[in-house]
This record gives structure tokens, C-alpha cells and sequence, in this order.
């Protein structure tokens, strides 16, 4: 075995490792791409991070973080970072990048991407805030019933998680706005026709502080704001928006189904390698007593190895 497909050996064991969990009942979008790699949010998920056990789970929020996400100097830079990951899972150049580096990647688009396109309106938001508390190193708040703030940074500043359609507006009581001290940073992932997501720095500041405005709920647009790059005044609101960046996940399924092929014939190297080394093996048994019997040891792991690879080859 020379040098290189002993590097595809160990790639493909350790995928065989990671992912031979059973996949999860769930409707492929194509037959191409393994169902063990497409993962979902659900009630599981809406915890603390530290009572998250889940295998699955874990492995996407390493993979998020190893792009470097939670390290940025604040959210803004971390998206920035997590929307260059998109760029580069849906590129053809996959050079230098492990198999199990790029399958994490890959469910870790897929998980977005089911999330925007497939969620309920009433657990998309939640399960989005939740997903970024996460992947951003945030607090997430335990109620936010008297609370505008959903998340709190690792500095104690309070921030606003919203994944919103095209035509949303922003609301919210103006007696809690007051109460988080009159400003408060919302992060906005806007949903833009197919599968992309424009992400969107707000301000929201209180500047009428009266007992009847107060008692108003604020409605607010930040579109024009952020068009304009100019603060945009309201009903004792003035709202500042400012474009992060846009991440495209259209590509999303074909760029996973072309990385799932790839795997694939991975897969039949390791296959054709096992076949090999089961032959050698057999080659050995019945020169020696002890080399028979460590020959035959190594035969037994060697199919092993092959009936595992070919389990999750066929998934």
C-alpha cells in the first residue's frame, strides 16, 4: 500500500468510525447523497450546550468551530467567516481538505440549509438562534418574555437573533427596549429568494422615552436603512442597518452530493485495498503455526474492515 492510499486507509477508517451511527428516518432530497449525512434540528437541540450528548450534534457544532467562528473578535467577523465557509464547500476545490474535515462541512451546510428551506416558521426562529448561540460562543438567554435580548455575548452585551422572511419587519416592545437601556443589536438572517441569506448588523435605539411612547410597540424596517447606509427615524425609533454579507446555499445539495461521490470512490479504494489484503493474508496461512494463527487474526480484521466500509458505502 503505498504512501497515498494509505492516507485514503486512514481517512476512510476514521469516517467509518464517525459515521456508522444508524441514519436518521428521514426523506432524501436525491438518491446520491447518504442519509447519515443529512441532519435536521429538533426539540433535542434547544438546550444548553453543555447537556447536548448527541453525537450527531457535536460533530457539527466541532466542525462550525474549527473554521475559527467562535475566536472572531465579535459576531459580525464570525459570520463573515462561517459565509466563506459556504464559498468554499460549494467550490469544486477540495484540495487539502481531509474526507472527514469536508463530510462535517458538509452536513453543517445541509443542517442550514434544511433549516431555511424545510423548518416551521414557528421553530425556525428558535431553532436558528439557538444554532448560532452555539456556533458563536453566546449565552442564550432562559426566557426572553421580559427580555428584548436573545443571546449575550462573552462580554455580557446582549444581542438579538432573528431569522426573518424578505418582507418582515422587525417588532418588539418599546418598555423593553428602554429596559436593555434603550439600544440593542439585532442580527438579522434574511431570507432572500432561493436559499440565500443576507445578514444584517442593526441598530435599534429609543430617543422618544415618554411614559405614552413607551407604552407602544415599535415596528420597524430596516431594509431602507441598510440601502441607504443612513440612520432611518420612526414613531421615537431610529433604526442604523449595515449588510454583512450574503451566503448562497443554493448550491448547497449538488456541491454535497459531488463531495459524496468523491467519498464513494474513496470507499471502493479502501474495498479494493481489503480485497488485497485479505488475499495476502490467506497467502501466509499454513507456513508456520504461530504466523497461521496471526495470519488468520489479521484476515479476521481485515474483513471486518471490509464488510464496514461496504455497509456504509451502500447507505
Amino acid at each position: 500500500m503505498n504512501r497515498k492510499d494509505k492516507q485514503i486507509f486512514s481517512e476512510v477508517l476514521e469516517l467509518i468510525q464517525g459515521f456508522t451511527k444508524p441514519s436518521l428516518n428521514e426523506n432524501k432530497s436525491s438518491k446520491s447523497f447518504p442519509s447519515f449525512l443529512d441532519l435536521k434540528l429538533d426539540a433535542k437541540f434547544i438546550s444548553r450546550e453543555e447537556s447536548i450528548t448527541d453525537k450527531d450534534y457535536r460533530q457539527i457544532i466541532d466542525a462550525a468551530k474549527s473554521i475559527g467562528v467562535d475566536r472572531a473578535s465579535d459576531i459580525r467577523q464570525g459570520i463573515s467567516q462561517f459565509i466563506e465557509m459556504a464559498k468554499q464547500i460549494q467550490s469544486s476545490n477540495t484540495e487539502g481538505k481531509s474526507v472527514p474535515e469536508l463530510m462535517n462541512q458538509v452536513r453543517v451546510m445541509r443542517l442550514l440549509y434544511n433549516l431555511v428551506d424545510n423548518a416551521s416558521p414557528s421553530s425556525a426562529g428558535v431553532l436558528f438562534e439557538r444554532l448560532f448561540a452555539i456556533l458563536f460562543n453566546l449565552k442564550v438567554e432562559v426566557s426572553t418574555q421580559d427580555n428584548i435580548e436573545d443571546v449575550v455575548g462573552p462580554k455580557g452585551k446582549g444581542i438579538s437573533l432573528k431569522l426573518i422572511g424578505p418582507k418582515t419587519k422587525i417588532t418588539g416592545s418599546k418598555k423593553l427596549l428602554n429596559d436593555a437601556g434603550g439600544t440593542v443589536k439585532y442580527i438579522v438572517a434574511r431570507k432572500d429568494g432561493d436559499n440565500q441569506l443576507s445578514f444584517y448588523d442593526i441598530l435599534i435605539s429609543l430617543q422618544d422615552m415618554s411614559e405614552e411612547n413607551l407604552k407602544q410597540r415599535f415596528n420597524v424596517s430596516y431594509f431602507k436603512a441598510a440601502q441607504t447606509g443612513k440612520p432611518v427615524k420612526k414613531d421615537g425609533i431610529t433604526v442604523s442597518a449595515d449588510l454583512i454579507g450574503t451566503m448562497d446555499i443554493s448550491s448547497v445539495v449538488p456541491a454535497s452530493e459531488r463531495i459524496a461521490e468523491m467519498v464513494n470512490s474513496k470507499f471502493q479504494s479502501l474495498l479494493k485495498e481489503t480485497e488485497s489484503l485479505i488475499d495476502a493474508v490467506k497467502d501466509l496461512v499454513g507456513t508456520d503455526k504461530d504466523v497461521k494463527s496471526k495470519a488468520k487474526s489479521a484476515e479476521d480484521k481485515a474483513e471486518k474492515t471490509r464488510t464496514a466500509a461496504e455497509k456504509v458505502r451502500k447507505k
